[in-house]
């Protein structure tokens, strides 16, 4: 499936934001976006992005993997600016570390352990280590405010953390130089997975769809262990191409 991105080209490193909602991206994808971009009047006016190399066929539905190398520019998955919970404090903490709110919802918000958590009233903030209850959080000790701790009726802001991914292949990057850097800058509330193959070629299985060789033989484990029929099924097919 396509990702629609939006290429910030004048900086250095230059950065491509992989626009909301995706939250996975192939290196197949990252590839095919930027050089759509690239393809573009815009995209002409400057150096290329992106160079890729693999995916040649060595028969049997065997490719070699895909490795992407980002020429002067980092991966950025856009940033997540909108809170997800709210309220005002109803029981007094002096240790800042449990956040109570008697009318709060935070299981029903969807709040998670790693979400970020802001005093507004103090501008204090911390990070969510356990969701006790609909109304009550566990957190690190809040920092960075005047107060570090939880007063009555301090208001309050919960933000999840977006995981986001990047799959299907390496994705490495280079600065204008030639020096290493890292390929994903972070952006606010994401964190980022970036998976490495571990082998050197990819498998193509029914559909179009493509695996590396870690992650077939992972698939073939989990298979293994549920016994669904069907997935035997898919399991015995998968088999024929170690044959």
């Amino acid at each position: 499936m396509a990702i629609n991105i939006k290429v910030y080209s004048y900086l250095s490193p230059r950065i491509v934001e992989i626009l909301s909602p995706t939250v996975e991206a192939s290196v197949q994808e990252i590839v095919d976006a930027i050089r759509a971009y690239e393809d573009t009047v815009i995209g002409q006016h400057y150096d290329f992005i992106i160079s890729a190399s693999g995916k040649e066929d060595l028969d049997g539905g065997v490719f070699v993997g895909i490795t992407a190398q980002l020429q002067n520019a980092q991966i950025a998955f856009q940033q997540r600016g909108i809170f997800d919970s709210s309220g005002t404090v109803t029981t007094v903490d002096p240790s800042g570390e449990i956040l109570i709110d008697s009318a709060g919802s935070f299981i029903t918000d969807g709040i998670q352990p790693g979400d970020s958590v802001i005093n507004k009233t103090d501008n204090s903030m911390s990070t969510v280590i356990r969701v006790d209850s609909e109304i009550q959080l566990t957190h690190f000790a809040l920092e960075g405010g005047t107060d570090n701790d939880w007063d009555s009726a301090d208001a309050y802001l919960v933000w999840n953390k977006i995981k986001c991914e990047v799959v299907g292949g390496n994705l490495v990057a280079i600065d204008d130089v030639g020096g290493k850097i890292d390929a994903i800058l972070p952006t606010a509330l994401t964190f980022v997975l970036k998976s490495s193959a571990s082998s050197a070629t990819i498998v193509e299985v029914g559909g179009g769809q493509v695996w590396t060789e870690t992650e077939k033989d992972d698939l073939i484990t989990d298979l293994a262990i549920t016994k669904d029929q069907s997935e035997i099924a898919a399991l015995h097919a998968l088999e024929e191409l170690n044959n």
